[in-house]
């Protein structure tokens, strides 16, 4: 009776032994890890990670698309965007409050209506102009779980557009103000350029030629470009011109009074009606001084 029970005691001793074990071991492969910097804890997220994020400016706000990832069978209920403005949200977990309230929608989004699955795109209208923001998005599954972090991009919403403007005095379209995106007059206190013709060649001007009262502009020539995306920075050169030739399929900056800066592009040089029309691809940025585009 002895020896059995001194057995028994055995027995346990060894599978109290083997439990402990037991439990070092998973505690080392899961659990809560170490908090990360600034006490978040690292979670272990899964799911699909987006990637590949780009944005295209638009006349107000700017367009968000990215890749997936996802493949036909994964369920998911859609995407959380994070916006925040002038931070980076790198690291940040998203169940803190402080994440939730940078969320871009109070309810997940679910996708464009775009049957492709491979790449979806969200239009960010909300957006103020000038202002630098910092853009990720996670996957959330069907069962609400969130996935991993896509890569961080940061942008400055600026306005985009094409105008058509007109050789002075010859129509109501024959000046424009990049602050407030209005036609004016050539004449206008607001006015930033006019067009005048010389010899067939269509000129660029500041309208402090007509009347040092009027707005001061300056021009500079970056070069041939396919597109108005091409010179996408740039850097004061110096003392511009007030006027400048004007050539079909070339980029140019034009400099306000405050040195905020425009960069146009000449998309086409026509006649109507007998007089001159310019027709402009444009990129205005409202943060004075910056020369991103």
């Amino acid at each position: 009776m002895l020896w059995r029970l001194d057995n028994y005691a055995d027995i346990r001793l060894r599978v109290g032994v083997i439990v402990l074990l037991a439990g070092l071991v998973l505690s080392g492969c899961g659990g809560t890890a170490p908090p990360r910097e600034g006490g978040q804890p690292e979670y272990e997220y899964a799911g699909p990670v987006p990637s590949a994020l780009k944005i295209k400016y638009l006349p107000k706000g700017v367009q968000l698309t990215w890749q997936t990832n996802r493949g036909d069978t994964d369920a998911i209920s859609g995407y959380n965007i994070y916006l925040s403005a002038e931070e980076s949200l790198v690291g940040r977990a998203p169940e803190t409050p402080e994440m939730q309230r940078t969320l871009w929608r109070a309810q997940t989004y679910p996708g464009d209506v775009d049957a492709r699955v491979d790449v979806e795109t969200a239009a960010l209208t909300d957006v103020e102009f000038g202002v630098e923001y910092f853009v990720h998005i996670r996957t959330v599954m069907a069962d609400g779980s969130i996935g991993p972090p896509s890569e961080e991009i940061s942008f400055i919403p600026r306005p985009e557009g094409r105008i058509e403007l007109w050789e002075r005095f010859k129509n109501k379209q024959d000046g424009y103000n990049f602050d407030e995106q209005i036609y004016v007059r050539t004449k206008d206190r607001r006015n930033d350029l006019y067009i005048f013709v010389r010899s067939d060649s269509a000129f660029a001007a500041s309208p402090h030629r007509l009347d040092q009262t009027l707005r001061y502009t300056e021009f500079y020539e970056l070069g041939p470009s396919a597109t108005i995306a091409d010179y996408p920075t740039w850097e004061e050169r110096g003392k511009g011109k007030t006027s400048i030739h004007l050539q079909e399929g070339i980029s140019y900056i034009l400099s306000t009074p405050l040195n905020c800066l425009a960069k146009f592009r000449v998309a086409g040089i026509r006649k109507q009606d007998g007089r001159t029309v310019v027709d402009l691809d444009y990129i205005y940025q409202t943060r004075c001084g910056v020369g991103v585009f």
